[in-house]
């Protein structure tokens, strides 16, 4: 009995190190990406910080939070796709791959119409968000800039789920790292001119958003196009394979991924707004410090996406004990991960602070906010990779409404109540955040055990 009982532990503990292995294999590199990603508008920030002023950087903060609160349907939910791929390839089903490619692609236009529709709404009622007059005067040209910067953001992300889904996720990241320094480059360039250049000033930064996300967008299609490993995918015959249907499916699926990033997104962007009310040194403190829990979000869902395209492997495999181990296995690394992250931004605050502003009230109000930031990143990284896992599973609807509810029925109604009627400031806004986040990551870890618990496969005796 003690010998089964030895073997069986073996066998379990040699399924997690090669989950594990496979894991970082295919996240490191999208960690890197996503880390790029988000450096490239930490790059605004600093740069604009640096060359305009608090007041520039408000305005830089706001309209890039704003832009991408829209773009956040597109870019969250375009994500459920690459699980869908990884399915496919483990089920050597070329054709199906092809067609989600082709379909991924018509589904972009119907986020660019949302895009425009609701960027059209804010840029007409701008007022509705409360800022000085100095903020809301020059906004809107930005924040114009930024929403079309999203178009070739959104094709930039569809082509991304063809390649991470195939297990091919260092192209992503090597392009993603060449347009942060294209950005930062054009940044200098637009802001301040050069040569026959006109110094564009503020708007200067949205345009080198616009360039390096139209570079990258352009970078991944001439890869995919040019990569013989990929021509089985693109076989002619796969053109006369309609994808109507599958266009409508994963359109449909996608909005509801695309709600569940939206109404996170949006919590923030409101609380943004909030801290706008609060005076302009808390909105800047606050952006401060946001950018820097928005890079150790970045960097956690780089965990969480290859967790989802494991369980999408797995699901292929038709084996709820793969399944199981792979998220496990993303769960217990996202742990360990945001926690050095929490010990790290604790450590450093003094250094984080001051790298982005010398002025001193609003470092002053960013020690009290990066406290409460180091706090949440366990409760944000878990939430981030059991969200993915559901996603993964293909699980949607009743996650939107978990988030719906995280977000907007507890964090939202806390944040004023704590800041505005307890008289707690800014700190108010954030400890309300951090609950949300809580509520988020117990709901989604509760939602996808409680959904495995009743998924039955055929057991297979695969190795993961």
């Amino acid at each position: 009995m003690r010998l089964k009982s030895s073997t069986f532990a073996e066998k379990s503990m040699d399924s997690y190190k090669a989950e594990t292995k496979s894991l970082l294999k295919l996240a490191i590199p999208i960690i890197f990406t996503q880390l790029a990603v988000i450096l490239m508008g930490i790059t605004d920030n600093l740069v604009v910080g640096r060359l305009l002023g608090p007041i520039a950087l408000d305005i830089s903060g706001i309209a890039n939070s704003i832009g991408f609160t829209i773009a956040s349907f597109g870019v969250g939910g375009l994500t459920v796709v690459s699980p869908m791929i990884s399915k496919a390839k483990t089920e050597g089903n070329f054709a199906e791959i092809n067609k989600l490619y082709r379909a991924t692609q018509l589904t972009v236009l119907v986020f660019i119409a949302i895009t425009f529709i609701l960027g059209g709404l804010a840029l007409y009622k701008f007022d509705f968000f409360g800022q000085s007059a100095e903020i809301a005067e020059k906004s809107p040209s930005f924040l114009f800039i930024i929403l079309a910067s999203n178009v070739p953001l959104f094709y930039f992300v569809a082509a991304r789920q063809f390649t991470d889904g195939l297990s091919d996720t260092k192209v992503v990241m090597f392009i993603s790292t060449i347009a942060i320094f294209v950005n930062l480059g054009l940044n200098f360039v637009f802001i301040k001119g050069f040569g026959p250049i006109p110094s564009l000033g503020i708007n200067g930064s949205a345009y080198a958003t616009l360039c390096a996300r139209t570079f990258m967008m352009l970078a991944l299609f001439v890869y995919i196009a040019n990569k013989k490993q990929y021509i089985p995918y693109f076989n002619k015959d796969y053109k006369l394979l309609s994808v109507k249907d599958l266009t409508f499916s994963i359109s449909k699926v996608s909005f509801f991924t695309g709600c569940q990033f939206f109404f996170e997104v949006a919590a923030f962007s409101i609380a943004n707004i909030m801290m706008g009310w609060l005076g302009n040194d808390r909105l800047a403190a606050h952006l401060i410090v946001l950018n820097v829990a928005s890079t150790t979000y970045m960097m956690a869902t780089g965990l969480s996406i290859a967790g989802s395209i494991r369980v999408g492997r797995a699901r292929g495999l038709q084996s709820v004990s793969a399944i199981r181990v792979a998220a496990n296995t993303s769960l217990i690394a996202t742990i360990i991960f945001m926690s050095v992250m929490a010990i790290l931004m604790y450590v450093l605050k003094e250094e984080i602070l001051t790298a982005y502003i010398q002025d001193q009230e609003v470092i002053k109000i960013g020690f009290s906010l990066i406290i409460v930031g180091a706090m949440f990143q366990l409760s944000d990284g878990i939430q981030s990779t059991s969200i993915s896992l559901l996603r993964g599973m293909g699980d949607v609807k009743i996650p939107t409404i978990l988030t719906f509810v995280a977000y907007w029925l507890v964090a939202l109604p806390m944040g004023y109540w704590l800041s505005f009627t307890k008289k707690m400031d800014a700190q108010g806004i954030w400890i309300a955040l951090f609950v949300g986040l809580t509520a988020s990551a117990i709901f989604m870890t509760y939602r996808f055990y409680h959904l495995l618990s009743k998924t039955k496969f055929d057991e297979n005796p695969v190795k993961i």
